[in-house]
């Protein structure tokens, strides 16, 4: 695997969600840092954990809250979990690297660039964070409303655009992808729920996205104030995945959205990830329980269906929990040399 990742061209499967915060790790509830989080499973007390998700208004969050609800059942003795809402992926990663959280929700392209201490991580290495398994593939959603008469992102040039949620990963990708293609929006930065306002009384011509189709924001938004969702070309793809090879071509599929073509774009993978030093034993607990209960939290988020340990091996941009890793040799996998770095 190049640079710890081996990106697949499978089918994306659709799904979204959101939450996020920042986190506290205790065997009593309290503000952060009242215990380190191996202490409290190294002496046998509960080890009370928050996870770090996204906005409350994306899918996410409903995703975090089946899989809190999941380890509090079939972990409980181990471990009680929390799911806090943040401002993304970007924010998560930095509350990582400064330990202000212990669990997280990640966009493998934000985790990849936090552990190797690159791009917009350059100087701020974080190599304490291990990935526990993998989410569906996201698409990235960059929509202008219909009455704006936009029809290419190049017409998007000193037009006011929302890059998606402040601090988030979707931002993160948007920055990344318009610099690279050349794209020069005026860039208004806010959190989703704002800028789904300002899309629909005019302010903004537009807002993005990164996650599984249908977006709930958008699908609102879409109600009360039609969108189009701009399609890249083949060409411009391809320029961004030579660039940024952890990204994956995908699809927005035209039932997503009603009366909203079928749109291409990139997309990538999604992670739960944890801080190194969170004890393997609870990490473990929390893996078991995850995925030999994945039924129950793909009830409350159906575009789990069919997804699979494999991926989260192949796909992994950076090494795996040491407790995690467990849980996958106990069934069976094979996980590379270069993924085990503890």
């Amino acid at each position: 695997m190049k640079k710890f990742w081996k990106i697949t061209s499978s089918l994306v499967l659709a799904m979204s969600l959101a939450a996020c915060g920042s986190s506290s790790t205790s065997t009593q509830p309290g503000p952060a840092g009242d215990a380190k989080p191996a202490d409290a499973a190294t002496s046998g007390q509960k080890l009370l954990l928050n996870i770090d998700a996204a906005p409350t208004s994306t899918p996410f969050y409903a995703y975090y809250a089946a899989v809190s609800q999941a380890i509090n059942k079939h972990a409980g003795d181990v471990v009680e979990t929390t799911v806090v809402e943040s401002g993304g992926t970007k924010v998560n990663a930095t509350n990582l690297q400064q330990n202000k959280a212990d669990i997280a929700f990640m966009a493998n392209d934000v985790g990849y660039e936090s552990y190797a201490g690159e791009g917009e991580f350059e100087g701020k290495k974080n190599e304490n964070i291990r990935i526990l398994w993998n989410l569906p593939a996201s698409q990235m959603h960059w929509a202008v409303t219909v009455d704006s008469g936009i029809n290419s992102f190049e017409e998007l040039n000193g037009k006011p655009f929302n890059p998606s949620t402040i601090g988030g990963g979707g931002e993160f990708i948007t920055f990344k992808v318009f610099e690279e293609l050349g794209f020069k929006p005026d860039f208004k930065r806010m959190k989703l729920d704002q800028a789904g306002e300002q899309v629909i009384n005019g302010t903004l011509v537009g807002f993005s996205y990164n996650g599984q189709a249908p977006i709930s924001k958008f699908t609102e938004v879409h109600a009360q104030k039609p969108l189009k969702i701009l399609s890249l070309t083949d060409a411009q793809i391809d320029q961004v995945l030579q660039k940024y090879p952890y990204f994956i071509k995908s699809t927005i599929s035209g039932d997503a959205y009603k009366d909203i073509a079928e749109a291409q774009t990139i997309g990538v993978y999604m992670s739960t990830v944890a801080n190194k030093d969170v004890s393997d034993n609870v990490v473990y607990a929390m893996t078991k329980a995850y995925w030999d209960n994945i039924g129950e939290v793909e009830t409350a988020f159906p575009a789990l269906k069919g997804i699979t340990i494999e991926e989260t091996i192949n796909n992994a941009p950076f090494p795996l929990h040491k407790g995690a890793i467990k849980y996958y040799e106990e069934k069976g996998f094979t996980v590379p040399a270069e993924l085990k770095v503890d």
